[in-house]
Parts: C-alpha cells; structure tokens; sequence
C-alpha cells in the first residue's frame, strides 16, 4: 500500500528490529547518506515531521512521526524517536505499539 504522506521515503534495511521490545532501531549517518530527511515534513496539511517507512519485503509504506528527542545532560541530541500514524496502524495493525528510534550517530 502507497502512503498519501508527503514525507521522506526511508528503506526498512536501515533499520534492526528487536521482538523484545517491539522496536526498530537505525542510524541517521546511514539514512542521511541516501540522501533523505526523516525530520522532514510528513503531510502537507500539517506541521508533524516524520517519514515514510517503505518495507524491502513487501514494498508497503507505513508512516511515522516524531513524538520525541532524547538529550545527553549536556544538550547533545542523543536520538529521535517515532511513532506509527493513526492511519499507518489502522492499516496495519501489528504496527501498533511499536517505536522507532533513530541515533544520532
């Protein structure tokens, strides 16, 4: 299924998923090196930021945005985290409870 949003296209093989805690986890040197912006606006009706995880299994786009950033005590940004999008879990339901983490690496 194609996503509507207007946000950043971000292959799946950027990320490790971890059953354990129902997380993908991926790098921003690495995503930021195809050259693509998860931060960028996700729907142009909105301000919410985001991207569009596009699946490398079944090429389905599944939609997340940015529900938060972790700092060191210093200010340093440490990672981005995200969310599934209403829609993205009403299409895809195992999507539901789970976390993207992006690192600042």
């Amino acid at each position: 299924m194609k996503s509507e949003a207007i946000g950043s296209r971000v292959s799946s093989k950027h990320f490790t998923f971890s059953p354990a805690t129902n997380s993908f986890v991926g790098e921003i040197a690495e995503i930021s090196h195809e050259g693509v912006d998860p931060l960028d606006q996700l729907y142009h009706d909105d301000g919410a930021k985001g991207f569009v995880m596009v699946s490398t299994r079944t090429g389905h786009e599944a939609e997340f945005y940015l529900t938060d950033t972790v700092r060191e005590d210093d200010g340093d940004l440490r990672a981005w985290l995200f969310r599934p999008t209403m829609h993205t879990t009403n299409q895809f339901p195992a999507l539901r409870g789970v976390q993207i983490t992006i690192v600042n690496t």
